[in-house]
């Protein structure tokens, strides 16, 4: 879908552009340097990404959607609501897996990559090890399976943790009211740091 990466550059240069207006932190390194090599890395895994698990994931999610199955059919949701309830719950379920990713040690073997880096900016969100990425795709299957997303949904909840991950590593801050606003919403970039 032509739309997603729109959102992927969108939010980025978003990012980029409130990183340089407003940082919260100054940067122990230049800025291009470790856009470039952050860039490389999320190119390689987006390339296998696709490659090897995004195609599957939507395959399974449009036949499991089409046969009625998952908790989502058996509400009997549909529409909007189908796709608002998805992102919340797939996201619920993300939230589990990050946590798992760092106390399980296996996984954070591989989570590790994240968190390796030296400073923390939007171009941090571009920075896993694909083993991560395979594993949590696994694991979205399983999701799928159990949940039963239409397609559509499915592709929302993956744009929307991506645009999420961006912003609340971006190297940005808010005022202290408008960060409690976000804060009841969002992960704030400020929360994230701390």
């Amino acid at each position: 879908m032509p739309w997603r990466p729109a959102v992927f550059l969108g939010v980025l240069a978003l990012m980029l552009g409130a990183e340089t207006a407003f940082p919260a932190r100054p940067w122990a390194q230049p800025r291009l340097k470790r856009l470039g090599f952050h860039a490389l890395v999320a190119a390689v895994n987006t390339l296998l990404y696709r490659l090897a698990l995004a195609a599957p994931l939507m395959a399974l999610a449009a036949a499991v959607h089409a046969q009625g199955l998952g908790l989502s059919a058996r509400l009997g949701l549909t529409g909007p609501a189908e796709v608002g309830a998805t992102v919340l719950f797939l996201d619920l379920l993300n939230y589990w897996w990050h946590r798992w990713n760092h106390r399980v040690g296996f996984l954070w073997r591989f989570h590790r990559a994240h968190h390796s880096d030296t400073h923390v900016d939007v171009s941090t969100s571009l920075r896993f090890h694909f083993g991560e990425l395979a594993l949590s795709g696994g694991l979205k299957a399983l999701w799928i399976l159990a949940w039963g997303p239409s397609p559509a949904a499915f592709l929302v909840f993956e744009a929307a943790i991506t645009a999420c991950a961006q912003f609340h590593h971006a190297n940005i801050d808010f005022p202290d009211a408008v960060e409690r606003l976000i804060r009841s919403v969002l992960m704030t970039p400020r929360l994230h740091a701390a």
